[in-house]
């Protein structure tokens, strides 16, 4: 996607593109044959980039089926940090966010709106 060229020429301004590892893809469930015999093919995630120990995911928002899928990936990979980013320099002025810092900006910003309607 055009989102993930951009934070892909992000990281190159701190990294070498030999750094840069492109859709590196994580087994979350092995195949396994179910109590019926029937085969079941292995779960996987496909995340955008990685560095080091740092897997970054290039999301606009979040869908139940990543949510899910992080979860698995935060158990069964405890030694890499998953990173989701969104671009939003609107709302906080950086080229780029962890969307889970943005979501809390948004609601320190809503409770200070909160706030000043009850005192009006």
């Amino acid at each position: 996607s055009k989102m993930e060229m951009e934070f892909y020429i992000y990281l190159l301004k701190t990294h070498t593109k030999e750094e840069i590892e492109l859709q590196p893809s994580f087994v979350l469930q092995e195949k396994f044959k179910d109590n019926t015999g029937k085969a079941q093919r292995e779960s996987k995630y496909i995340a955008d980039f990685k560095v080091e120990n740092i897997v970054f995911d290039v999301k606009g928002v979040t869908t139940p089926i990543f949510r899910a899928k992080e979860k698995t990936f935060k158990l069964k990979y405890p030694d890499l940090q998953l990173k989701v980013v969104k671009k939003s320099p609107k709302w906080t002025g950086k080229e780029w966010i962890e969307l889970q810092e943005l979501k809390e900006m948004i609601r320190e910003r809503n409770k200070k709106k909160k706030l000043l309607q009850k005192l009006q």
